[in-house]
């Protein structure tokens, strides 16, 4: 499964940080530098950046291959903000025994 969703508010963010640790964010729209024209990537630590901080980045997107052993799409899909979100399943639906689905 591969979930994604776009965060619009430093709560989102915050919410999904916990949620999801580890998670690799990003900016929705691609960013440059003013001197080099070179593109930028998100690269700030949601964990000790400040509300203030976080607020002038988002919105912030991200893309992760799989939800992390013990969170289901169910508290994915309650951590989510206004923003919108994708959930990709692979495989067989909706019988996967594999997956326990």
């Amino acid at each position: 499964m591969l979930v994604g969703a776009e965060l619009q508010t430093v709560v989102d963010v915050r919410r999904m940080a916990g949620l999801l640790p580890d998670t690799i964010f990003d900016y929705v729209r691609a960013r440059t530098d003013p001197v080099t024209g070179g593109f930028l990537s998100f690269d700030m630590d949601v964990y000790t950046a400040t509300d203030e901080e976080l607020a002038a980045e988002v919105p912030l997107d991200f893309v992760r291959a799989a939800l992390p052993a013990g969170v289901d799409g169910e508290e994915f899909v309650h951590a989510l903000g206004s923003g919108p979100a994708s959930v990709q399943w692979e495989g067989r639906w909706p019988d996967e025994p594999k997956l326990g689905s």
